[in-house]
């Protein structure tokens, strides 16, 4: 499958616009033959490296004006060609010939082989990356980029864009599976980048099934935009396979207090006039609610039974009176209003659940607590809610 439109035209705006930049800071250098090639070719008139630099000036300055890359080598071509002559490896010079080739099949004659030559020259490497995508090669495009970023790794915020539109192709995620292994700072960056852009989130799932991120907050950070996003049950998925296998939540019909994959894990309220925490010492839920306060403490999603089921659970309220403003709401994730709710009361509470909605796949659980105004504060500690069916 060919690379769509859009990724050619980002490509060829984002190199355009930053090789001058690029051009720039290749050429600063502490001998003369680097900082003033005109000076040097007038002492050396032979001077290849002179004559690379003075192209690399004058396709620059073209380039920041025009910012048209063939135009610019056009211009550049004669110190170009006089480079070539006498320093006929210069990488630099090779791309800029290569882009005043007219014809297709011999500019990436000429790219291929300059490449051979050197595989971190930034601007001949934007050319073969060029070459790729007009090709639709995912390969070569990864592997190119994962070159320049290696070299120029400041150059992420201009490619992740260009990397992202890549990666959101059908079929790419095993390509990046074989780059993105951990063994340069970029590929981490770039996952904290693509988890933050909603049309990477799919293959990112699939990426993260085949390694691992290295990273548990962008694993994090997945699960909340997959959900975020209304992908619940490719979260779940991805949740039940990698992450419950270590968490104490992997009970069956033990919902335990964890509180690391959020949303399939408890998220608990953590203000300081109410909040919620596990206990340190046991596997019980201390709950805080100064008077006045109120609202939701605890929430988390769970698959949804097949079939009727009971929630239980012990615990421990004080004042006890104040038990009945401790309850249980269930709502499927795609409706916002509750489908069940429940008070706690006596020091077990026990509901049966009958009626799910038929097209109801998650469910998300809440435990909702009020300490009215001009009352005690609300106190208490709960075991871990099971399931049965």
């Amino acid at each position: 499958m060919k690379l769509v439109h859009p990724l050619r035209i980002t490509l060829a705006g984002i190199f355009s616009v930053a090789l001058a930049a690029v051009l720039a800071a290749q050429s600063a250098g502490i001998t003369l033959t680097r900082k003033e090639p005109e000076t040097a070719l007038m002492l050396f008139p032979s001077n290849g490296l002179a004559q690379e630099n003075l192209a690399a000036a004058i396709f620059e300055a073209d380039l920041v004006v025009s910012r048209e890359a063939e135009g610019a080598a056009q211009t550049a071509k004669p110190s170009a060609f006089a480079s070539y002559l006498s320093e006929p490896l210069t990488p630099e010079v090779h791309a800029i010939l290569a882009l005043t080739q007219g014809r297709r099949e011999v500019r990436s004659e000429v790219i291929s082989r300059a490449s051979e030559l050197d595989k971190r020259e930034t601007m001949l490497q934007g050319l073969v990356l060029q070459e790729y995508v007009n090709d639709g090669n995912y390969t070569g495009v990864i592997t190119t980029l994962d070159r320049i970023l290696r070299v120029r790794p400041s150059r992420s915020t201009e490619l992740f864009p260009v990397l992202s539109t890549v990666f959101v192709q059908d079929g790419a995620t095993e390509q990046f599976a074989g780059v993105l292994n951990g063994t340069s700072p970029w590929h981490e960056e770039f996952l904290s980048y693509a988890v933050r852009q909603d049309a990477a989130l799919a293959n990112l799932a699939r990426l993260r099934r085949l390694i691992t991120f290295g990273n548990v907050e962008i694993d994090k950070a997945l699960l909340r935009n997959l959900v975020r996003e209304g992908k619940v049950e490719t979260g779940y998925g991805l949740y039940d396979e990698i992450f419950v296998s270590t968490n104490e939540s992997a009970q069956v019909g033990l919902l335990q207090w964890d509180s690391d994959f959020v949303p399939f894990d408890w998220r608990f309220a953590d203000g300081a006039d109410f909040r919620a925490q596990r206990n340190l010492d046991s596997d019980q839920l201390q709950l805080y609610v100064r008077a006045g306060q109120g609202g939701i403490f605890a929430r988390r999603i769970i698959k949804a039974p097949e079939g009727p089921f009971t929630v239980s659970a012990q615990h421990e309220i004080k004042p006890q009176e104040l038990a009945d403003d401790v309850r249980l709401f269930l709502r499927c994730t795609d409706d916002p209003q509750p489908f069940f709710e429940a008070r706690f009361g006596a020091a077990r509470f026990q509901q049966l659940v009958n009626d799910i909605p038929s097209e109801c796949s998650f469910i998300e659980v809440q435990l909702h607590a009020r300490a009215w105004s001009g009352k005690s504060a609300l106190r208490g500690l709960i075991s871990p809610l099971r399931i049965t069916q």
